[in-house]
């Protein structure tokens, strides 16, 4: 039934006004001490105004290292979906939402251990508030959108670039983050508490180049009320290869090298979860015209 230009639309014609001012300092205050101090405040026509400072301290005790202390707020507006969303059989919009909200600490070290190498360790903690969810009506089959998740977490993200020679250079990274919901308390579903990557690049003359990039995804839970086996941590492996002149360009590519089976968790109502793109290869060609 097309219910279009009609009142039974599922999301009628809405708009929304945004205006914002924002202000920041940066006050060198000693030889190796930074103070960089901002507040953004934002104004939306249908649910109000929210204020959000950030705040960075950062000390570089030597020309080799820095370190940082980070505070920040944010904050993610409604969806007109989520607001304004009817006539659906399953699930209901809420113009009265308040926008989402989160809080978030970091400390940071980065060193330049030598001319060709390079690391950095940030440690991070957050508080999220008002998450919106759909929930459950009395005594109706409907959802409608309401402001009651809580999210907190905290972890840390781990960097590492070196360049052996003036053609390779070689990057890593690894994160692992520990997220729980506020309410009940359990682990945060489907999200990796693990995630790690190797990034290869050499380029043997100007123009060619060739590189590889492996990229680890682990560790991720199921809801509670979940009983198939948990999701299986995933290997990708992209290989690349590559020319590129002055007007002319070709690529080559691998993707998922290995052809490993990996897929990224669903509802139970997909009891396989998504299967991921298996190997496939891929051409790209380009060209100036001048």
């Amino acid at each position: 039934t097309n219910v279009s230009d009609s009142e039974f639309v599922f999301v009628r014609d809405v708009t929304r006004s945004i205006q914002y001012a924002s202000i920041q300092d940066e006050w060198h205050f000693l030889n190796e001490w930074t103070l960089v101090s901002g507040v953004r405040y934002d104004v939306y026509s249908d649910f109000g105004s929210t204020t959000n400072p950030r705040v960075a301290l950062a000390w570089k005790p030597h020309k080799m290292s820095t370190i940082k202390l980070v505070y920040g707020e944010a904050f993610r507006a409604p969806s007109f979906s989520e607001q304004y969303l009817q006539h659906n059989p399953i699930s209901l919009g809420n113009p009265n939402l308040e926008p989402e909200t989160i809080a978030t600490y970091e400390a940071s070290v980065y060193l330049d251990l030598a001319e060709n190498l390079s690391a950095s360790l940030t440690l991070f903690k957050y508080q999220a508030k008002q998450l919106i969810d759909f929930a459950t009506d009395e005594n109706a089959t409907t959802r409608t959108a309401q402001n009651f998740g809580q999210q907190s977490g905290n972890g840390f993200e781990f960097e590492a670039s070196w360049a052996p020679t003036n053609t390779l250079t070689v990057k890593t990274t690894l994160s692992q983050q520990h997220a729980k919901r506020g309410l009940t308390n359990e682990d945060v579903p489907n999200a990796p508490r693990r995630l790690a990557s190797i990034i290869g690049n050499w380029r043997p003359t100007p123009n060619w180049y060739m590189n590889a990039y492996i990229n680890h995804v682990g560790d991720r839970v199921r809801q509670e009320s979940d009983t198939r086996k948990p999701v299986e941590d995933y290997t990708l492996l992209n290989l690349g290869l590559g020319r590129k002149g002055d007007i002319f360009d070709i690529s080559f590519a691998v993707r998922n090298a290995t052809n490993t089976n990996a897929r990224e968790p669903s509802g139970m109502f997909i009891p396989d979860d998504y299967p991921l793109e298996s190997r496939s290869y891929w051409v790209e060609i380009s060209y100036t015209f001048r």
